[in-house]
């Protein structure tokens, strides 16, 4: 059995969603729009309560593995679709490949839970995407920000001297993000859009790029 303390550091209630977001989620996590037999959305106040309660406090974990949607874990799709699983509620662990399981099940109601709490801020993130998408064809553009180690380094001791600032960035941190950087590949076939977040006019400029790879 799998217990509160054990796994649920991590929850996503994905499906159904708030009703006025409902149509544009269908759209995009399904292959066919909503049914009438849609259950009911969650308000957002209401989401928001049910994964606080069911939730733990972020703790220590010992890696900084957030899984993507990796093919191999998708070797089980062909056997759903010959027993002909669909429909009812569904529950998983973890990685995103769980919207590509929730796509083909068509689930009307959707948890996603794990121990990480990384991985809640992640598969919220995804969330809010499908909220905001038109349709499922909207093609996702990674924005690549940078500047000189020097500025990345002044950026932080300067955060650090106001003690204001949200994020967990160090000195020791930037050093291990950049030693296992690793760039983006050509066969990724993502669309990439370069942001130099030295210059003053870096925003208009990534609005502007986002405009012509969305038109």
């Amino acid at each position: 059995m799998m217990t509160k303390t054990a796994a649920s550091a991590l929850l996503l209630a994905l499906l159904p969603l708030s009703a006025p977001h409902r149509q544009a989620v269908g759209a995009l996590a399904y292959s066919a729009a909503p049914t009438a037999q849609q259950a009911p959305g969650l308000s957002d106040s209401a989401f928001a309560a049910l994964s606080a309660r069911v939730s733990e406090p972020g703790g220590y974990f010992d890696s900084d593995n957030l899984i993507s949607n990796e093919s191999s874990y998708l070797h089980v799709l062909g056997a759903m679709r010959r027993i002909g699983v669909s429909g009812g509620t569904y529950i998983g662990v973890g990685p995103d490949q769980n919207f590509s399981y929730i796509a083909q099940v068509r689930p009307k109601l959707a948890f996603i839970i794990d121990i990480r709490r990384d991985n809640l801020l992640q598969h919220l993130l995804f969330k809010s995407l499908f909220e905001l998408a038109r349709n499922r064809g909207v093609p996702i553009v990674l924005i690549r920000c940078h500047a000189p180690q020097s500025v990345l380094e002044s950026r932080i001791a300067e955060r650090s001297k106001r003690a204001d600032d949200a994020s967990e960035a160090t000195l020791n941190v930037l050093d291990s993000q950049r030693a296992s950087f690793e760039a983006i590949g050509d066969d990724e076939g993502l669309r990439v859009i370069d942001a130099d977040t030295t210059r003053s006019s870096v925003a208009p400029e990534v609005l502007a790029s986002l405009a012509r790879v969305l038109t």
